[in-house]
C-alpha cells in the first residue's frame, strides 16, 4: 500500500506513541515560512520543490508540477478592497473542514504532544486545500474555513477542487491515520467538512472590523451555511449545500443523497418559509467519488481504500510515454482524455487546472 500522507502520519505516530520523547519528533518539518504559496517554484521539476510540504506523493499521483504553499488571510483576488472600502460582489466556494473529538486527546497526551498532533492535522488540511488551488481563510481551533475559486476560476472547477480537496482530507483521516490510531489504541477522532456555493449575486466581499483588527471577507448566506453543513455530516463526512450540487458533473451527482433526519423525513440546510426558500444539502460519498475519479484507488483488506500504484502509472509517466512513442498524428482528444491508437489513455481528469498561472 503506498501512503500519501506519510509525513503528517509519522508525526502524529511519533507523537501518540508510548514512551515519545516530544524532543525527538521533528516538529519543525510542519512548520512553514517562506515564499508566497501563489509563487511558481523555481524549478518544473518537482523533486526540487521543498520536501517539507508532505504533498510530493499526491502531488506525483496528480501530475501536478508546482505544490503551493498555504497562506492565511486576506483572499489575492479582493485584497484591493481594503483600499477602496467598496464591496465587491463575486462568487465563492467556502469549505470548513472540522477536527472533531481532538479534546479526547487529553486524556492520554501532554500539550506538548497534543501540540504536534493539531500542528500536523492543520498542516495536512492546509496543504491539500492549497495543492487544489484552495485559499485559507482562518483558522479555528483544529478546523480549517478556506475558499476555493476567484478571477479567472470556472465556477464548477472551483466546486470540483473544493470536493477534491475535501476527499483527500477525509481520505487521510479516515483510513492512513486511523490506522495508525488503532495501532495506539486512540479512537473517536474524526473530520468533518461542509462546503457550499455562492454565485456572484449571493456573496459581498468586504472588510469587518475595526482598523487594526479587520478581516476581508464574504457575508453570504452560503459562507454561513459552510459551518452549519459541517455539523450534519456524519463521522468522515462530507455535507454540500444545494448551489454546490448542481455544479457537479451528472456523475458526481450519483454520489449525493439528500440529508435526512432518523424518520427519513429530508432536512434543509436552510429554510425561510416567509420567502418560500428550502435550501437542500447533501451527504457526498466522497470515497466512491475518488476511486471513480482515480484509477489508482483500490479497496483495502479490511474494506477501506488505499493507494495501489502497481498497475496504474501516474498521468505525467503514461504522457511522457505517449510523447515519446508516437508522432502527434496518431494522437488524438475524446470525451475519455488524450488517447492513441496503441491504447494509451491519458484521462483528462489527472490534469490540474491552475487557476493562477
Amino acid at each position: 500500500m503506498k501512503t500519501i500522507y506519510n509525513p503528517y502520519v509519522t508525526s502524529i505516530r511519533n507523537a501518540i506513541s508510548k514512551g515519545a520523547r516530544i524532543a525527538g519528533i521533528r516538529e519543525e518539518s510542519l512548520n512553514f515560512s517562506g515564499r508566497d504559496h501563489f509563487e511558481k517554484a523555481s524549478s518544473s521539476q518537482i523533486d526540487s520543490i521543498e520536501p517539507e510540504t508532505g504533498m510530493q506523493e499526491l502531488a506525483r499521483l496528480l501530475g501536478i508540477k508546482h505544490i503551493r504553499r498555504p497562506i492565511l488571510g486576506d483572499h489575492p483576488d479582493f485584497t484591493h478592497i481594503r483600499q477602496t472600502q467598496r464591496p465587491e460582489k463575486h462568487y465563492i466556494v467556502s469549505v470548513f473542514l472540522d477536527v472533531k473529538g481532538s479534546t479526547n486527546l487529553h486524556k492520554k497526551h501532554t500539550l506538548e504532544e497534543i501540540r504536534v498532533i493539531i500542528q500536523s492535522f492543520i498542516s495536512a488540511a492546509t496543504h491539500t486545500c492549497a495543492l487544489f488551488g484552495g485559499h485559507i481563510q482562518r483558522l479555528q481551533g483544529d478546523g480549517v474555513f478556506a475558499y476555493f475559486g476567484g478571477r479567472n476560476v470556472n465556477k464548477a472547477e472551483a466546486v470540483e477542487s473544493a470536493i477534491t480537496a475535501s476527499g483527500f482530507f477525509s481520505y487521510f483521516m479516515r483510513f492512513e491515520l486511523k490506522r495508525a490510531f488503532q495501532e495506539e489504541d486512540l479512537a473517536g477522532i474524526f473530520t468533518r467538512i461542509g462546503i457550499d456555493f455562492g454565485d456572484d449575486h449571493q456573496v459581498e466581499w468586504a472588510v469587518f472590523g475595526p482598523e487594526g483588527c479587520s478581516e476581508l471577507t464574504t457575508n453570504s448566506l452560503h459562507t454561513s451555511l459552510a459551518p452549519k453543513m459541517q455539523a450534519q455530516a456524519e463521522n468522515y463526512g462530507i455535507v454540500i449545500g444545494d448551489n454546490a450540487y448542481r455544479l457537479l458533473t451528472a456523475q458526481a451527482r450519483n454520489f449525493c443523497t439528500p440529508v435526512k433526519d432518523d424518520r427519513g423525513n429530508t432536512v434543509p440546510a436552510y429554510r425561510d418559509d416567509g420567502n418560500g426558500i428550502l435550501y437542500k444539502q447533501y451527504h457526498f460519498r466522497w470515497d466512491r467519488f475518488l476511486v471513480n475519479k482515480y484509477k489508482w484507488f483500490a479497496e483495502s483488506a479490511d474494506g477501506g481504500l488505499e493507494i495501489d500504484t502497481s498497475q496504474y502509472n501516474t498521468a505525467q509517466e503514461r504522457l511522457d510515454v505517449l510523447l515519446k512513442s508516437l508522432p502527434s498524428e496518431n494522437a488524438y482528444i475524446d470525451k475519455k482524455g488524450i488517447n492513441s491508437n496503441s491504447g494509451i489513455v491519458i484521462p483528462k481528469h489527472n490534469f490540474h487546472y491552475d487557476p493562477f498561472k
